[in-house]
């Protein structure tokens, strides 16, 4: 896998969320991750997440997917955010989490995540 392809999926997966990463940066801070050679450039905190956790991936690839896996590219992606209080846990709320697009009055649901709480139950992960 290339850094190029590495750096466009971390572009799609942001652009999800609505966060659109600097396109110049995203390549060096991966590049950063494997390390290949790059220069000494200052990257963003949001793209250092994203190549963090892009990097891990790439590394463990063949790894079981686990709780602790989740919650450390949760804390890779998170980063730059100081606001936020949960992390480490899955989300609280009762309500499914959606990814929805579209027009307001019609849109598409393209994919509702399983509630938290039901994860442990259907035996999800290793160590749920």
């Amino acid at each position: 896998m290339t850094v190029d392809l590495i750096s466009d999926k971390a572009f799609s997966t942001s652009e999800i969320e609505e966060e659109f990463l600097n396109r110049e940066s995203l390549p060096f801070s991966i590049r950063r991750q494997l390390n290949l050679a790059t220069d000494n450039r200052r990257i963003p905190p949001a793209e250092q997440g994203i190549a963090q956790m892009r990097g891990d991936l790439y590394r463990h690839f063949a790894t079981p997917l686990t709780n602790e896996l989740l919650f450390r590219w949760q804390e890779f992606l998170m980063n730059s955010r100081r606001d936020l209080k949960d992390l480490d846990s899955y989300r609280l709320r009762k309500e499914p989490m959606l990814i929805v697009a579209g027009p307001v009055h019609e849109p598409k649901v393209h994919l509702e995540a399983p509630q938290a709480r039901a994860l442990a139950q259907e035996g999800a992960f290793a160590n749920a």
